[in-house]
């Protein structure tokens, strides 16, 4: 039996499966990686396999003296554990290794008129959750439960949606997001940097981001990883953008299909940094997290709220420019990626349909009621309506036809409409 599927439910696969599934395809087609080199010699072909009933059975001495290519990588692996095992036996010193140790003070190029702005004077950014929200969200929760598993929803008899396990997958993401947040005051423990310090190494790593063609979940991770260590670890400004790159480059490993070597990083930072110093770097970050980077991004959350719409890919589009906005503000470091999702939403649906209403649905697939939300979208419109001196670089980005012209259809958006939350 053939099932016909709904225009929408074949843009959301398209929009799922595709290799760079948060972008608008571009024009230019180009090899972002290096082909990996060929394979020089089968090793196999020195052993008969019937003589191999196990590990202990390779001869690793005299593959070492037959292969000088196998001798020469194995040499190379040897070394990286052993300087791995190292690490974990000095756990302990690592904090100090990206501590300033060369006397050049801080050399990081400030746009702001003083070192100790105000970005953070009116406190952290998080949702409210009081009575009234919470009864919301069990009514939403009551009314449209089945709708995960129901057959007459068509998006549930697509395979790659999981539908008998995504509740319990989002219901494991909320968890996670709130295990694996920063602190919400951590600069406080660092005397060199300050907030708007933070605000100008995020948009360089957007422009570190752009110049190396990784997917936005990539960009989302780095400054959660960038976060949270530094409320672990304190650091002086020379070292914040080593810091930057180096999360950036974790986050690649994590959620790229094709990360880029470090040859290539080093390419893109035309020497602003040496390879020993994104090497420490990330070793000393990777063990101070010791290895939990499971944190969830946004796009997950952006993609169930928009379920409410019927998958409206302008939505969902003009969406990521406000996602990526949100995540200047340093009052908002601590605040949950599903949050920042469901906010973001709120304001590309007011801005492609003209309707702020937000029902039930809304509120059983964001996970948020419209007074939880107010609060940030009104300081994200705040920040949006002055991108020219707030953030530069995300404007120039979000002009272009790749991402959909949302700063024109935004500035558009506001000067025909007097909207106000």
């Amino acid at each position: 039996m053939t099932v016909s599927h709904p225009e929408h439910t074949r843009v959301v696969l398209g929009d799922i499966t595709a290799g760079r599934s948060n972008r608008l395809p571009s024009r230019k087609q180009k090899l972002r990686r290096r082909p990996p080199p060929p394979v020089v010699v089968d090793l196999t072909e020195k052993l008969r396999p019937q003589e191999v009933t196990s590990d202990a059975d390779i001869d690793v001495d005299a593959l070492q003296q037959t292969n000088p290519v196998y001798r020469a990588r194995y040499e190379e692996v040897s070394k990286a554990i052993t300087e791995c095992i190292s690490d974990f036996a000095n756990f302990d010193t690592l904090g100090d290794l990206l501590d300033d140790d060369d006397g050049d003070g801080e050399t990081l190029k400030d746009d702001t008129d003083s070192h100790h702005s105000s970005v953070r004077a009116e406190g952290p950014l998080l949702p409210i959750d009081d009575d009234e929200s919470r009864d919301t969200i069990q009514r939403a929760n009551a009314k449209y439960h089945g709708l995960w598993t129901s057959p007459s929803d068509e998006t549930n008899l697509e395979p790659i949606m999981e539908a008998e396990y995504s509740e319990d997958i989002f219901k494991y993401m909320n968890r996670v997001e709130s295990r694996y947040k920063p602190k919400k005051e951590y600069m406080d423990i660092q005397p060199s940097l300050d907030w708007a310090y933070r605000s100008a190494v995020v948009e360089w790593l957007v422009q570190m981001h752009e110049a190396l063609d990784l997917i936005p979940e990539t960009l989302f991770l780095a400054v959660n990883i960038m976060d949270r260590y530094l409320s672990k670890t304190v650091i002086t400004l020379n070292k914040f953008r080593l810091v930057g790159i180096s999360a950036l480059f974790i986050a690649a490993k994590m959620e790229e299909l094709h990360a880029p070597s470090l040859e290539e990083l080093l390419d893109a930072l035309d020497g602003q940094y040496a390879e020993d110093e994104i090497v420490v770097a990330e070793r000393t970050m990777l063990l101070t997290l010791k290895f939990k980077l499971g944190w969830p991004g946004p796009f997950s959350f952006l993609r169930k709220s928009s379920r409410a719409d019927e998958y409206n890919v302008d939505i969902r589009a003009h969406a990521k420019y406000f996602m990526e906005v949100m995540i200047l503000d340093g009052r908002s470091v601590a605040a949950p990626p599903s949050w920042f999702a469901a906010a973001a939403y709120f304001i590309a649906k007011v801005m492609v349909l003209g309707d702020d209403s937000w029902t039930l649905k809304h509120v059983f697939f964001s996970g948020y009621t419209k007074e939880q939300l107010l609060p940030l979208v009104r300081r994200t419109l705040d920040a949006c309506d002055n991108s020219k001196q707030n953030h530069k670089v995300l404007r120039e980005k979000y002009k272009s036809e790749e991402h959909s012209c949302t700063i024109q259809e935004y500035e558009k958006w506001r000067a025909n409409t007097t909207y106000n939350p």
